[in-house]
């Protein structure tokens, strides 16, 4: 798992700008002969793994393969770049941050020494466009990163440029690697989206023209999000459903908040910790049960419990 995410959250990537990312993930799929992938127009992958039962629904777990970035335009003069900024930082935090370009095999570093931007929303001003002062010039359409490292892990803590959502797709990767050698009832798939930080573009059009998605399949949305009061590392998994108005699916959330618990009760700590998550109602006993068996919950994973 760790040499997966170190290796992951080490591509440089940026929302249209993904290659490198697809290019492992075909690396990946080439090196394990169960899996398949496929890739729809927009650009998407879904990387799937056949389970032993047909008549069980596909789970499908998604991430997205960029991170707000740099996108070179054009030279300024000999050693000043202009560069349009993809996703959302604020404005304030730009100004004197180191970035690392890559062009090809070659890595070109520099300073945002200027910065325009948005006008200011509830967060904050965004950054929009940069100067940046760089060694030698910069191609145009090349990406940059916030030049903060490589993937590494210090006191039980993994630092890194990039981690939402890279960090997701990370760990999706790992789910496949591990069932690759013992497939489940179930089959099981990895959905990774072009250009969340734009506005979900990649996940919309994988919606809209369905050519990788059933709809049958049981949909996990992972996301890497900053610590919150509420939600801090090493408490457990965070579960959230459905939108600000509504719950998709209540007895699907019921068995994913079952399933964190079990894992949260199962790690060997001296402080017991609970997941945070969202409460749904409870799966009746003549209920259909959320695993997607077919059967009852009281003649399935009601005994189980």
């Amino acid at each position: 798992m760790t040499d997966i995410l170190r290796e992951v959250c080490s591509l440089p990537t940026a929302p249209f700008l993904e290659d490198r990312v697809v290019e492992y993930v075909k690396k990946f799929v080439a090196e394990r002969r169960k899996l398949r992938l496929a890739r729809d127009e927009h650009g998407n992958l879904l990387v799937s793994l056949p389970g032993k039962s047909k008549a069980v629904a596909r789970w499908v777990f998604t991430a997205h393969m960029d991170h707000p970035g740099l996108i070179s335009r054009k030279m300024i003069d000999e050693r000043t770049v202009e560069c349009e900024l993809r996703g959302w930082v604020l404005a304030e935090l730009m100004k004197g941050a180191k970035v690392r370009f890559f062009a090809g095999e070659r890595e070109n570093c520099g300073e945002i020494v200027e910065v325009m931007a948005d006008e200011a929303e509830g967060r904050g001003a965004r950054g929009k466009v940069v100067s940046v002062r760089v060694k030698r010039p910069v191609p145009q359409n090349c990406a940059g990163m916030f030049d903060v490292g490589t993937g590494r892990i210090r006191n039980r803590k993994f630092y890194c440029r990039v981690c939402d959502d890279l960090a997701g797709a990370a760990a999706a990767l790992a789910m496949m690697d591990e069932l690759h050698g013992n497939p489940p009832q179930s089959s099981v798939a990895v959905l990774l989206t072009r250009a969340e930080e734009e506005g979900f573009i990649g996940a919309t059009a994988a919606s809209i023209e369905p050519r990788l998605l059933k709809k049958s399949d049981r949909i996990v949305a992972i996301e890497c999000s900053a610590a919150q009061e509420y939600a801090k590392i090493g408490d457990g998994a965070i579960i959230r459903v459905g939108d600000r108005t509504s719950i998709f699916n209540s007895p699907l959330t019921f068995f994913l908040t079952q399933q964190a618990e079990a894992l949260a009760n199962s790690q060997k700590s001296e402080k017991k910790k609970e997941p945070i998550r969202n409460r749904a109602e409870k799966v009746g006993r003549n209920e259909p049960c959320p695993c997607g068996s077919g059967r009852k919950y009281k003649v399935c994973c009601m005994r189980k419990k």
